[in-house]
């Protein structure tokens, strides 16, 4: 990017932080056993909000980043759940632990989230996002 700005301009990049959705990355390993810790995040993990800055300080002289603290309030259980399901190879999970497990696994999630969101009125989700802007 360094090498594609002239000098004056500004690189503004967007990613997300290691505590990105953290509770829904709790919620996927009851499904799957496998999932990684900050699984979420695994697709930025070459640059965060915790790691970008020493990577464009290299080739910008001015770095600054703006952290957006935000989150989730997630009032049904359905579209939380259909979503889950859509960052996980269910064909795989469910060949690895079997179909009746899976299926098992799949129901007590629903009743946790169900129950949860009844109890709390929401579950709440942390989106732990920033935006750097790098000067040349």
């Amino acid at each position: 990017m360094a090498r594609i700005l002239r000098l004056g301009e500004v690189l503004y990049a967007a990613t997300s932080g290691w505590d990105h959705m953290r509770e829904v990355d709790g919620f996927i390993r009851s499904l799957d056993s496998d999932h990684p810790e900050h699984g979420l995040v695994r697709n930025f993990s070459g640059f965060t909000l915790e790691n970008g800055g020493g990577q464009l300080t290299e080739y910008f002289p001015e770095v600054s980043v703006s952290w957006h603290e935000d989150g989730l309030r997630v009032t049904k259980m359905g579209p939380l759940l259909v979503w889950m399901l859509s960052t996980i190879t269910v064909r795989e999970v469910a060949e690895g632990v079997g179909e009746r497990e899976f299926r098992r696994r799949l129901s007590e999630l629903s009743e946790t989230l169900e129950r949860e969101i009844s109890e709390r009125g929401e579950i709440r989700v942390t989106k732990d996002a920033g935006l750097f802007k790098a000067r040349l």
